[in-house]
């Protein structure tokens, strides 16, 4: 998948004429992405609520996952095992973050994680068993450090520890931690007080399409938005319902925070829970179906996390009121958003010349990164990036990225259907060179060629023909770079009011001509002779390498790629 150094050159006359128009063209592509995350932070003062005092039932109890038997009895500290599998947790099939191809059997591709809302819940269940007889009023400091996938199943400790007679703080170790209230009686429900919205409209979705549309992963046990009403630049009114989904309820009010951030913003709008500052409950959870309205006030914009306050109403009082629920924005463009709600048809890739693929890499967090990751690789995949150190796995992704979606584009277009980035997996020969493994015979016929140079890579597949493509960044050579790469015949081709230009493209030829023959340099870039010249192209060898000049972030490069001429 490598590259040696690289940018774009040419001939200075031609050839920077070239650079000024098809450099626009990426540029326009790739780099509009900075600018349009200069966003200032925006913030809306939210109202308080009151409290008081009223007896209530206990809670009602949804489906609960394999508690293993507290290790400490009745202490002020105790110790339990969860067990986090989808034979343990078979709701969780419908809390599946990226979406595969139908009857896709390898359930760790489609990553189904234990949503932040059913840990609170469990929370609340380990504080009652810690203290007996007490009704869960609260939750606060809740904090996710990583999501709990299903897959592989796991064992993870649970740690319970009474601080105070109306405290438990719990921990699911390694994944996220809060602080449980309880009480001998379920506070007075106060009245609603968010305040109204701010130049409320219609909302571009209704309920059904939240999921049809795909801009909510969820599945029907947790499709709890029921109704979507106004939605204004401070925040959104809607209907949820409780599924039977464990925890449903709360994560349909966190949907909406979601939901508000895709449609409110044009960049980093993929936005999921991170922490949560306080839950209070002023009675018993609702029944599976109840429908309740549910207030929601963005507190605070920001590039990279959305905070906002929340309101479930129950006849006209407030059930349940969330103060500072969090979610972290990942780094997107319209491009990426588009991609993780439909991997199957949105690329993030661009296609240039009907030739070849090039991706830029906007993903430069390592939270978006995994993101990125998992929505494009299989579980073989998953394991070799895994085995890399950070900065290998920037480069290997951009390409698996690039080729995966080079393949898809030739392919589905072969066999009449879209196809999902699992389906299709780039493997290498012990020489390096990548190969299509793939169910589909159509994908694992083709050639394919991949090289990366910075934030950028590119990618050729052909059905007919084995290829060869290589990038490289417009740089200075030394005085004796031109006499270690050409023969005394290429000499010709170096322009020499401008050596650097024509010997960077010189060196990129060859290096595309060596990669279709399978072998790379070698250590000879000699032996792959530039024999001809025609405009933008070159005869290497037997092949003949087409060369296109780019621009990305202020920095030139060429492109060099072998044709069927």
């Amino acid at each position: 998948m490598g590259s040696s150094p690289s940018s774009p050159m040419s001939t200075m006359a031609s050839l920077l004429d070239e650079v000024s128009q098809t450099s626009q063209e990426l540029i326009n592509v790739f780099s509009s992405y900075k600018d349009q995350t200069k966003l200032p932070p925006r913030k809306v003062v939210h109202q308080k609520s009151g409290s008081g005092s009223q007896k209530r039932p206990p809670m009602d109890n949804s489906p609960t996952p394999p508690i293993i038997e507290s290790t400490n009895g009745k202490n002020s500290n105790s110790s339990s095992e969860l067990l986090v599998s989808l034979d343990a947790m078979p709701w969780l099939v419908d809390h599946q973050f990226f979406h595969q191809a139908p009857g896709w059997s390898d359930a760790s591709d489609a990553f189904p994680v234990v949503p932040m809302t059913n840990i609170i819940k469990i929370f609340g269940e380990k504080a009652q068993e810690a203290v007996p007889g007490k009704f869960v009023t609260g939750w606060k400091s809740m904090r996710a450090y990583r999501w709990t996938s299903a897959v592989p199943a796991k064992s993870i400790p649970i740690l319970a520890s009474i601080t105070s007679p109306n405290e438990v703080k719990l921990s699911l170790e390694g994944y996220a931690k809060g602080i449980v209230e309880i009480s001998d009686t379920y506070p007075i429900p106060p009245t609603p007080s968010l305040g109204d919205l701010v130049s409320p409209k219609p909302s571009p979705q209704n309920a059904k399409e939240l999921y049809s549309e795909r801009w909510m992963f969820h599945g029907p046990k947790y499709q709890g938005v029921k109704e979507i009403g106004l939605i204004g630049s401070n925040g959104i009114e809607a209907v949820i319902t409780r599924q039977s989904g464990p925890g449903s309820l709360l994560d349909a009010a966190g949907q909406l925070v979601g939901y508000w951030i895709e449609v409110m913003e044009s960049v980093n709008q993929m936005a999921l829970p991170s922490t949560i500052g306080s839950i209070s409950v002023f009675g018993p959870e609702p029944e599976i179906g109840e429908e309740l309205r549910c207030s929601l006030r963005v507190t605070e914009l920001e590039i990279d996390h959305v905070t906002a306050d929340i309101e479930i109403i129950k006849d006209n009082k407030v059930w349940c009121l969330i103060k500072d629920w969090v979610d972290h924005r990942f780094t997107s463009n319209p491009d990426l958003f588009f991609n993780f709600l439909y991997p199957e048809d949105h690329f993030v890739s661009k296609v240039i010349d009907g030739d070849f693929s090039i991706v830029h890499e906007i993903w430069r967090d390592s939270a978006t990164r995994e993101l990125v990751m998992r929505n494009h690789t299989c579980a073989n995949e998953r394991m070799e990036y895994e085995d890399k150190n950070p900065k290998a796995q920037r480069q290997w992704l951009l390409g698996r990225v690039v080729a995966k979606e080079a393949v898809r584009t030739v392919v589905s277009k072969q066999i009449g259907r879209d196809i999902y980035p699992a389906e299709i997996e780039i493997s290498h020969l012990e020489t390096g060179a990548p190969y299509v493994k793939s169910a589909i015979p159509e994908a694992e016929s083709l050639s394919i060629s991949i090289a990366h140079k910075d934030e950028l890579d590119v990618a050729i597949v052909d059905d007919k023909i084995p290829v060869g493509i290589d990038i490289e960044e417009f740089v200075a050579h030394g005085e004796r770079f031109g006499s270690a790469i050409l023969n005394e015949s290429e000499l010709k081709f170096v322009d020499s009011a401008d050596p650097n230009v024509s010997l960077t493209q010189l060196w990129s030829v060859k290096e595309a001509a060596a990669k279709c023959e399978g072998t790379g340099f070698e250590g000879k870039p000699k032996s792959f002779e530039v024999l001809a010249k025609s405009g933008d192209k070159f005869l290497v060898g037997k092949h003949w390498i087409k060369t296109k000049l780019i621009e990305n972030n202020e920095r030139r490069y060429v492109v060099s790629w072998t044709i069927n001429k």
